[in-house]
């Protein structure tokens, strides 16, 4: 059986002495406590709406990754994991959390944990004079790789007598629910003579970014 009282103000009965409330002491607008446990267990604590639950705090970004292209790539074909690496600019953040980890070989990449997910896709291209246009593709698995879906694609448009180049960012945001099984990858699309995607291990030019949002 549950109850509850609501009052507007409780006032202390000695001056500056505080009010304790089932072993809380509240004073000078302080509480003091030493622990707080779930009442139902796995269930978490909320705080004036905010939910502490398993060593993480609900609306807080407790994962985000930050990778970029370290070669050219230059077929539309999934980049393969060893095209890819953390930057190590001054100031530049890599990740937070666990992090990303992508297969070297078959450019598939793995969550380290459930939630919901904002992938970002900035790409930075060179193309050859015969270019109508290219383009940076996501698609992604509940089932590693056994099927799998186009959830986004970016191109750039229209070179037809020059070499030029152009930059287009693709982003998706991922229910992750399973991470042994849900899993994206990135590949390129359209290339002909003399078009590539800008590697380099000093300069972002392509950079692929992870954001935990939220749990699922």
């Amino acid at each position: 059986m549950s109850s509850e009282l609501k009052v507007d103000t409780i006032s202390e009965k000695t001056p500056a002495g505080g009010v304790t409330i089932d072993g809380v002491k509240l004073k000078d607008s302080i509480v003091e406590v030493d622990t707080i446990n779930e009442s139902t267990s796995g269930s978490g604590v909320t705080i004036d709406s905010l939910l502490i639950k398993d060593g993480s705090i609900s609306g807080l970004v407790t994962d985000f990754d930050l990778w970029s292209l370290n070669a050219d790539h230059s077929s539309a074909t999934v980049i393969p994991g060893s095209k890819f690496s953390r930057p190590v600019g001054t100031l530049q953040g890599q990740y937070k959390g666990t992090g990303m980890s992508v297969d070297s070989t078959s450019g598939h990449w793995t969550f380290p944990t459930t939630g919901l997910w904002l992938v970002s896709a900035s790409v930075t291209f060179v193309m050859g004079s015969s270019d109508r246009f290219t383009e940076i593709l996501i698609s992604s698995t509940n089932d590693d790789f056994s099927t799998q879906d186009l959830i986004a694609r970016s191109e750039t448009g229209n070179n037809t007598s020059n070499t030029a180049g152009g930059n287009v960012v693709a982003n998706v945001v991922l229910d992750i629910t399973d991470t042994s099984n849900d899993k994206i990858e990135f590949s390129g699309g359209s290339f002909s003579s003399g078009t590539y995607a800008r590697g380099s291990t000093t300069n972002d030019y392509c950079t692929f970014t992870f954001i935990r949002l939220g749990d699922t």
